[in-house]
């Protein structure tokens, strides 16, 4: 939200003792009305989409320098680069002119153009006066017509990105000069700015209807944890019905309420608020009516309104700068009210989870915004479209603001909830691909990673450590699976750094991924060369542990160590539950709702997970909350609740990372726009398709996995895998999750996977005649031509065929070992 009266209260207080001493001199007042119309003319549309973001990027860099005190470089700089398009903006009303045409003309140029200086207009030459250059920048001091801060800002907008050194002090001079030439602009051309405003300026919308949407506009950010919420938000209510009906009776007050709110609140309860407020001076006279707002809390509110419609005006500007660039102007408002409704259901979710019940509303939801999307850009668009809405709703959170204002104005339970915000401790568990993500958090806070889920894990991971109100939990029975991605991982390391294998994915592994991600943009360490020093370096883990015969212990041990010590993540042993049926509702869940299958061993897994979650008694009347990525939880609470736990009210509590961070802000009225719209980033991601690009070197990782063979025999092992099977044939991406099962049969991934399983299933005797037959050369050379041989029947399938084969050949092997 920006805090737009704050940033013309800071503008004013840098600028108008130059522009009152200046030549020509400026009263406060115009001074006043030119930082006005600065920030109108910031707002209206520009026709061209080379002017689009303009707005936001000054906005953003005015909030953090005049509001958040954050006194950076960057927004120094970034308010002096677009010093010249906004003189292009107003060269373009001035002369007619069209944007292509001044595109290729700099800052100093411009400047000329626009009037500002005498001398500079009438410069002829680069070496007529004034040259500006920093050895003549003392010489302007003085000069009329602000030409000392026309140098100032001409000069040093160049080298402010190399002023890494630059103190508060010398930052606050050199943004008081770039103001100072913004607004000169503003004030010689201000019957030009002004005719725009008027012509193409937004129309903000102010009228008593939309009294629920700005309610509690101002709220997010500025609420008291330490009051009632039921309190502020009737507060609220009394102080904006006083805003717009002064001299009102409380009887009238009161009675108008009972519409508002879904809850009726007692006259006494609001005599008892207006007492309060009394007492505070906000509300007089002291102690008869009618009431009103007494003249200084007046003037808070009305800065709070114009707040409210600055930003109104400014969301709509960058939204209907987005809708041009899609060439739907004409589905605005449509989409503006599904875009709402959407919101609405999303913020709603953390009202269901504070009241611990079911509402499967926000997939429908999902489906009906994206359809929509989809009907008005097509197939190939309607994502880009949602990431660029959510972009938007970044850059001017207003959308987000009002939708959550609606919401909250809804309690239907303030007392509960309040309950809730109460509760003193949080016991968060984490799912394996949590724990997965967390664990490539080397320390490297700002590695401006693009994964969209490693970038809110280490947020998650972040914001537990500073809070001491939650604790992260990892259950020993997930363990397994973690150490299943770091063996693929340590297997994987004669491949990725392999210079003939540079640009191919070797893997879709978390720890190679990460790994190459900061190989490529040069982030590791100094003494970091390949990813086995990597994998050394940050989890103790070599290639060698991989043949000792107790890797898992080993790695368990590395890693829990990693994860309490470096991520305050708690590793724990949770109690055996027997979950034969839940094991089997679960698959039925998966389905029912076609999501992508699970194998045994992890489904038994989720099914312990959620078993210890809803079990009361072991959590003794607190609410656990449970964070993970994969969507299968979600109809899987509600079906085992259903079918165990029949009672009214969930148990435990279920987010993503994103909607975890974003749920807590909320919580302490706050709303974060990037914590929103990451988890709905990550959502689209994953909404519609299924991705399963899993490589041939994974396999190859996979097959020679056996126990009581050497490191060089692995090696040589994996070499000949290759010689089989070409990485491009068995690299796939399924567009939809129902037809995942079809495609991805027939593939050297899923083979393998049929075969550990059934090889799993043999007697002690037979498995280890398995293990021994293959580390002999010859027999696992007849294995991967079984495999191959298979391969080759895509459509087939895992066929009765093939298990017979391996049998034939462990039968084979036996009776070789009889007759010597």
């Amino acid at each position: 939200m920006y805090r737009l009266q704050n940033i013309k209260e800071g503008i004013y207080n840098l600028v108008y003792i130059t522009f009152l001493h200046g030549t020509p001199s400026y009263s406060q007042d115009a001074i006043r009305k030119a930082i006005d119309l600065f920030i109108d003319f910031l707002n209206t549309k520009s026709g061209n989409e080379n002017l689009h973001g303009l707005s936001v990027a000054i906005f953003s860099a005015l909030q953090e320098l005049l509001v958040d005190k954050i006194y950076s470089i960057n927004n120094l700089d970034i308010l002096a680069t677009k010093l010249e398009p906004f003189c292009r903006k107003v060269l373009m009303l001035k002369d007619g002119k069209t944007y292509e045409e001044l595109s290729h003309i700099n800052l100093a140029p411009l400047l000329k153009q626009l009037h500002l200086n005498t001398s500079l207009s009438s410069q002829v030459r680069a070496t007529d006066y004034p040259i500006l250059n920093e050895a003549n920048l003392d010489s302007f001091k003085g000069c009329q017509e602000y030409l000392y801060s026309i140098a100032i800002a001409y000069v040093k907008r160049n080298d402010i990105h190399n002023a890494a050194l630059l103190d508060f002090a010398e930052i606050a001079v050199l943004l008081k000069h770039i103001l100072v030439v913004y607004l000169y602009v503003v004030l010689v051309h201000k019957n030009i700015v002004a005719r725009e405003i008027q012509a193409n300026g937004g129309v903000a919308i102010d009228d008593e209807t939309n009294l629920k949407q700005k309610l509690l506009f101002d709220f997010f950010n500025y609420g008291d944890t330490s009051t009632e919420l039921k309190k502020q938000i009737v507060n609220a209510y009394i102080e904006n019905y006083l805003y717009q009906h002064p001299q009102s009776s409380i009887s009238t007050l009161v009675e108008d309420s009972t519409g508002f709110f879904k809850n009726a609140f007692t006259k006494d309860f609001f005599e008892r608020q207006i007492d309060r407020l009394r007492g505070k001076g906000q509300i007089v006279p002291q102690s008869s009516e009618p009431i009103s707002l007494s003249n200084d809390f007046k003037n808070k509110i009305t800065q709070i309104h114009r707040d409210y419609l600055d930003n109104q005006q400014n969301f709509y500007l960058i939204f209907d700068e987005l809708l041009s660039k899609y060439h739907i102007e004409d589905k605005r408002n449509n989409l503006l009210n599904r875009l709402s409704v959407f919101f609405e259901q999303n913020f709603n979710i953390d009202l269901v989870e504070a009241y611990c019940l079911e509402d499967d509303m926000l997939n429908n939801q999902y489906s009906d915004i994206l359809d929509f999307l989809k009907s008005i850009v097509g197939e190939e668009l309607y994502v880009n479209l949602f990431k660029d809405i959510l972009e938007c709703c970044e850059d001017n959170d207003f959308l987000l603001r009002e939708s959550a204002s609606k919401v909250f104005c809804n309690l239907s339970n303030p007392d509960k909830f309040e309950n809730y915000l109460r509760q003193q401790n949080m016991s968060v568990y984490l799912d394996t691909q949590i724990v997965l993500y967390a664990l490539c958090d080397t320390g490297l806070r700002n590695d401006g990673s693009e994964d969209v889920r490693m970038r809110v894990i280490k947020k998650l991971i972040e914001y537990a450590r500073k809070n001491p109100k939650i604790k992260l939990y990892f259950s020993t029975h997930y363990f397994r699976e973690v150490t299943n991605q770091i063996k693929i991982a340590l297997g994987l390391i004669p491949f990725v750094d392999d210079p003939s294998l540079h640009n191919v994915n070797v893997s879709s592994n978390v720890f190679y991924k990460y790994y190459i991600y900061l190989r490529d943009n040069s982030l590791l360490e100094e003494n970091i060369n390949s990813f086995a020093d990597f994998l050394y370096e940050t989890y103790n883990l070599s290639e060698d542990d991989l043949i000792d015969n107790d890797f898992e212990g080993i790695a368990r041990d590395c890693l829990s160590d990693f994860m309490e010590q470096d991520l305050g993540i708690s590793v724990i042993n949770i109690p055996t539950y027997e979950t034969t049926n839940a094991e089997a509702l679960l698959q039925d869940v998966i389905l029912k709702n076609r999501l992508p299958s699970k194998n045994s061993g992890i489904c038994k897994n989720d099914a312990i997970m959620v078993s210890f979650l809803a079990d009361t008694h072991y959590h003794e009347g607190k609410e656990p909350y449970f964070i993970t990525l994969d969507r299968t939880f979600t109809p899987y609470r509600m079906a085992f609740k259903n079918k165990y736990s029949r009672r009214e009210f969930l148990s435990w509590h279920l987010f993503s990372p994103a909607k975890f961070l974003n749920h807590v802000d909320l919580m302490s009225f706050k709303i974060e726009p990037q914590s929103f719209t990451d988890d709905m980033k990550s959502v689209i991601e994953d909404f519609g398709f299924v991705s399963k690009t899993r490589t041939i070197y994974e396999s190859m990782v996979r097959l020679a996995d056996v126990k009581g063979i050497g490191l060089e025999q692995r090696r040589n092992y994996v070499k000949k895998v290759k010689t089989f099977f070409s990485d491009s044939e068995f690299s796939y991406k399924i567009e939809s999750t129902q037809d995942a099962n079809k495609s991805i049969e027939g593939s050297l991934s899923d083979i393998v996977d049929k075969l550990n399983e059934y090889i799993h299933k043999f007697s002690k005797t037979k498995f280890n005649s398995y293990c021994h037959m293959i580390i002999v050369e010859e027999y696992f050379e007849k294995l991967l031509n079984i495999i191959s041989g298979q391969i080759e029947n895509l459509d087939v399938g895992i066929s009765d065929n093939f298990t017979e084969k391996i049998d034939e050949l462990i039968e084979k092997y036996t009776q070789s070992l009889m007759r010597k």
